[in-house]
């Protein structure tokens, strides 16, 4: 009996040792968030302090993990029986986010975030927050107590991203073709807001035939002009021959992929990361003629 009360008192003490364990945990993510979950191993993606205040002290941890919304509906929560163990000691523990957020122990629960988790790397475009709780195992038992009074919640963002506007050519304008034989220039806006990472913007001209609409064009045709570039102008040289008197019409458009080539994620999915194209016309006009006026034998820009 008295062996039993020991062993009882002993862990009773072993219990209350741990249960008072001054933990503070500090979790800073970066505004917006990685877009991939991949690069939340990253330091610039944020880091996250676990402060352990009792001295000489080496402790078993895990970290139990949700992924919630902003109102507190859960979206994904860790399998605590699979999670990874950690030791810390006293003083700072440094650990980089992917370890708090578990990607591969979370078990989601809405079908549509898989399906962008499993297609994309990414979460849908949203407002959220990883909320962490620290578990410790007590030495000599299987147990395991929670070692913050609540979690620590952190609210993150996984940014929403309006597509650049094509700016020059106008659309619906002609182009001289004495000039533009030379050189077009092509302008656009950047994405907003603006990502962490560079953004690469492809650019893509298609000639649109006589008997084709301009979305036909977009659709069927190989481009004559595609490139990658890395700021918000490109000046083609296109060297062609401009001089059919009905003139030449052209649809032009901008993918804006992110820094690992993927098209950048929009409220629109299915856009590919493609902005509004636009049209615009190349003939030998007379002077004084009204850029948006017909050209030649009368070719609409549509």
């Amino acid at each position: 009996m008295n062996n039993i009360r020991k062993y009882t008192l002993l862990i009773f003490t072993l219990i209350s040792v741990y249960a008072g364990a001054q933990l503070n945990l500090n979790i800073n993510i970066t505004y917006p968030a990685p877009g991939y979950f991949s690069d939340w191993a990253y330091g610039k993606s944020g880091m996250a302090t676990l402060v352990l205040n009792q001295e000489n002290q080496l402790l078993k941890i895990k970290f139990q993990t949700q992924l919630q919304t902003l109102d507190g509906s859960i979206i994904a929560s860790s399998n605590n029986a699979a999670a990874a163990t950690y030791s810390i000691r006293t003083g700072a523990n440094v650990f980089t986010l992917d370890k708090l957020l578990q990607l591969e122990n979370l078990q989601f629960t809405d079908a549509g975030i898989i399906r962008s988790i499993q297609t994309s790397g990414k979460l849908p475009p949203g407002n959220y927050q990883l909320c962490i709780q620290v578990l410790g195992s007590i030495p000599g038992t299987t147990r395991e107590i929670e070692m913050l009074k609540v979690p620590v919640c952190r609210p993150f963002t996984q940014a929403t991203y309006q597509l650049p506007n094509l700016l020059t050519p106008l659309d619906k304008t002609w182009l001289d073709a004495a000039t533009a034989k030379s050189v077009i220039t092509f302008r656009w806006s950047s994405i907003v807001p603006r990502t962490q990472e560079h953004v690469t913007y492809r650019l893509q001209v298609y000639e649109v035939k006589d008997n084709q609409l301009p979305m036909q064009a977009l659709r069927s045709n190989m481009p004559v002009l595609s490139v990658d570039v890395v700021n918000t102008q490109y000046i083609w040289r296109p060297q062609l021959d401009f001089s059919r008197s009905e003139g030449y019409v052209f649809i032009w458009t901008i993918q804006t992929l992110d820094v690992k080539g993927n098209p950048v994620t929009t409220a629109d999915a299915l856009n590919m990361g493609w902005s509004e194209p636009q049209v615009f016309g190349v003939c030998n006009k007379a002077k004084g003629v009204n850029p948006e006026e017909d050209c030649g034998t009368g070719r609409k820009l549509e």
